[in-house]
């Protein structure tokens, strides 16, 4: 059973009905009569981050990922941040706060993190469109953004590339290669993924390998899980820790809940 620390804030589903349609031959993702793939498929289409971030959030909220305790979405907490850091630490916050776009708390029963693990997630959304090159340069131009999170005092970092089902995987191979080259040659410490939705909400991999595998939100989530277990924010470790980003990091928990 799932014990969640504090309830669950997605953002409201930008799509009509989603989450109330139980009845029987109509699909919960979706306001119309599940005769196919097709009506998924052209929402892959034109959907936009915002609406991705929504409907990522819904669907993880509805999994079974072990040691998940909490998930939030496009969560504003810099009053409450901001107030603590000064209450008790003596400290302002930084002058603009990075807000993930999602945040996920998990049990850290190896205990490199104390009790709990905070993992920022910048999400990146591409569908098939004309302007599928420009949006993938400007992507690659900030690929840096989900670093600012360790300052915030973050566990680990994650940048989470997702492509719609009709994007070719010459192209998905080809970026996610650039992309992860990046990451490896600068010794970047950031998490990054590379996936494509499929109709039934699985997802297939190209980062952290190009295995192209095929597996449910589960199965990735929690590889995702494991391997920013392993990739520490740089600036929480024993031996170079930084007493601000501690402090902040002390904030957050208590911004988030977080016991």
């Amino acid at each position: 059973m799932r014990l969640f620390i504090y309830p669950i804030p997605c953002i409201p589903s930008p799509f009509k009905g989603e989450g109330e349609n139980k009845k029987e031959g109509l699909s919960p993702l979706l306001d119309t009569p599940d005769t196919g793939m097709e009506y998924e498929r052209e929402r892959s289409r034109t959907m936009n981050e915002s609406q991705w971030t929504a409907k990522i959030c819904k669907l993880i909220q509805g999994s079974d990922i072990s040691s998940l305790k909490a998930i939030y979405s496009e969560l504003s907490y810099k009053k409450s941040f901001e107030t603590i850091l000064k209450t008790y630490f003596g400290a302002e916050a930084p002058r603009f706060m990075a807000k993930p776009d999602l945040i996920m708390v998990f049990e850290d029963y190896s205990r490199k993190f104390e009790d709990y693990a905070l993992i920022a997630i910048e999400l990146k959304y591409f569908g098939l469109s004309p302007s599928l090159d420009k949006n993938l340069r400007e992507a690659s131009r900030q690929i840096g953004q989900a670093l600012r999170y360790h300052l915030f005092g973050f566990d680990s970092a994650v940048l989470w590339h997702t492509f719609a089902e009709d994007v070719g995987d010459e192209i998905i191979v080809s970026y996610s290669t650039l992309i992860g080259e990046v990451f490896d040659k600068l010794e970047l410490s950031l998490v990054y993924f590379s996936t494509k939705i499929q109709p039934d909400n699985s997802f297939k991999v190209y980062k952290p390998m190009n295995l192209q595998l095929v597996g449910s939100l589960d199965w990735l989530v929690g590889w995702m899980r494991d391997i920013s277990l392993d990739k520490r924010n740089p600036l929480l470790h024993e031996d170079s820790k930084d007493q601000k980003v501690t402090e902040r990091r002390r904030a957050l928990k208590v911004a988030l809940r977080v016991p």
